[in-house]
């Protein structure tokens, strides 16, 4: 157990659709974190209290503070999740923990672990470069945007202006779905039969999109291979992983995973365009981070990215700093930070 400084301790929570990271932070380090299987209790307060347990067992000091993010808009200290039945609320949470508690938009909450990246920590963050080889620089007081895919598509972006840094959801995920060439249109008029159009672009990039971009591609083969039709049998949570591993061998997986990054490129590129993310645009969520390589060789995301059909647009695409978040759990970091500044925010 590592030490405590003295500072006040946060129960930051991460619940997602696939898992609920817990950890009890002391500012940016962990004195004690669990993950759990999102489905593995009825209700998000049963699987805090048990953390809480867990870690009282193992001897951490109780927080003081919590700071719980989701996935899905907050509205009146409420979050309905997009990706579980489980409905969140600021009142219930502070009742069940018997502690103050902040509701947060799960990208809120990784938009907040942006800043808790000090500057300069290279390990933290991998820079995407341009297919020319440079790099531009984020701008001091430049808008940061956070945008990942998880099991859903999040974003959060962050403005630097005045008396500090502030940051707000967005659901900028569920812009259209990209159509760009032959095969991004057959895949959207693949999807549109499972969800009413226009497509949204979490339908494909993210880690259900991605089994859905692999039961296209087997849906156009003339016969699939097994190793295709076991991932599509699999659980729809479990695809994305699945097919990852296979993508080193299988031409099919391989073919999902390209598209992927390629559509996921332009989806970007439409956020960076709408906020001019000048202060950097990070991809969080654990798909980019466990696949860089992707997203590197052959400067595949960046060439996707500045695709453009104005000279005037492309140049503001090249002026963008984009970032690959290396730590799959910083939006837990960002919810200490977050629920530090918060608390004092209201002091004041």
């Amino acid at each position: 157990m590592e030490q405590h400084s003295g500072a006040a301790l946060v129960l930051a929570a991460d619940i997602g659709g696939t898992n609920t990271n817990c950890a009890i932070m002391d500012g940016t380090r962990a004195l004690f974190a669990r993950r759990y299987p999102s489905g593995h209790t009825v209700n998000a307060e049963e699987t805090l209290l048990h953390f809480l347990s867990e870690a009282a067992a193992a001897g951490c000091p109780r927080p003081s503070l919590a700071c719980v993010c989701a996935a899905g808009p907050v509205r009146n200290g409420t979050i309905a999740m997009s990706n579980t039945a489980w409905v969140l609320t600021k009142a219930g949470l502070e009742k069940a923990l018997g502690m103050r508690c902040f509701l947060l938009n799960d990208f809120s909450a990784v938009a907040w672990g942006i800043l808790s990246v000090p500057p300069g920590r290279s390990q933290a963050v991998t820079a995407l470069a341009m297919p020319d080889g440079t790099m531009p620089k984020p701008e001091a007081r430049g808008l940061i945007v956070a945008l990942g895919a998880g099991t859903g598509l999040g974003c959060g972006f962050i403005t630097q202006d005045g008396d500090g840094p502030r940051v707000y959801p967005s659901e900028g995920g569920h812009i259209n779905l990209p159509v760009y060439n032959e095969d991004s249109a057959r895949l959207s008029a693949f999807l549109a039969t499972r969800y009413e159009s226009p497509i949204g672009a979490e339908a494909a990039v993210s880690g259900l999109g991605l089994g859905a971009i692999l039961a296209w591609l087997a849906s156009e083969a003339p016969k699939p291979g097994e190793l295709v039709c076991q991932i599509l049998k699999a659980k729809a949570n479990e695809q994305a992983r699945l097919i990852s591993d296979a993508a080193v061998s299988d031409t099919v997986c391989a073919l999902a995973m390209g598209m992927f990054v390629d559509l996921y490129a332009r989806v970007a590129s439409s956020i960076a365009l709408a906020f001019l993310p000048y202060g950097g645009l990070y991809l969080a969520g654990g798909i980019a981070a466990k696949n860089a390589g992707w997203f590197i060789e052959n400067n595949r995301f960046m060439r996707g990215f500045l695709a453009s059909y104005k000279e005037h647009t492309r140049a503001i695409l090249e002026r963008t700093p984009v970032f690959i978040l290396n730590n799959y759990d910083i939006s837990l970091s960002g919810a200490a930070l977050a629920a530090s500044v918060l608390s004092q925010r209201e002091l004041t």
